[in-house]
């Protein structure tokens, strides 16, 4: 049992040891494009739904969701970078 707890925190260890090699490796550019990419792939259902509603509080709705969601990207991008300069 012993054993098997070693060798976990050994492999825990080299994970995170790797993730911090890759994410202090990542420049500015990548992690705005990653942004992007997962801001769009949340957004797209909603712009979808606007598309093919009648409800206008559903469009309403999802409007003001798209808004705020695309307003608060560069604070996660200023986020992201913080805490990988933390690293």
């Amino acid at each position: 049992m012993r054993i098997d707890k070693t060798i976990f925190d050994k492999g825990v260890e080299l994970a995170k040891a790797h993730a911090d090699l890759v994410l202090k490796g990542m420049d500015t550019t990548a992690i705005e494009e990653w942004v992007r990419h997962e801001l769009e792939r949340v957004t797209q259902p909603l712009e979808d739904e606007i598309k093919t509603t009648k409800s206008w509080w559903v469009k309403l709705r999802n409007r003001a969701y798209i808004n705020v969601i695309q307003q608060s990207a560069g604070a996660i991008v200023a986020n992201i970078e913080k805490e990988i300069k933390k690293l």
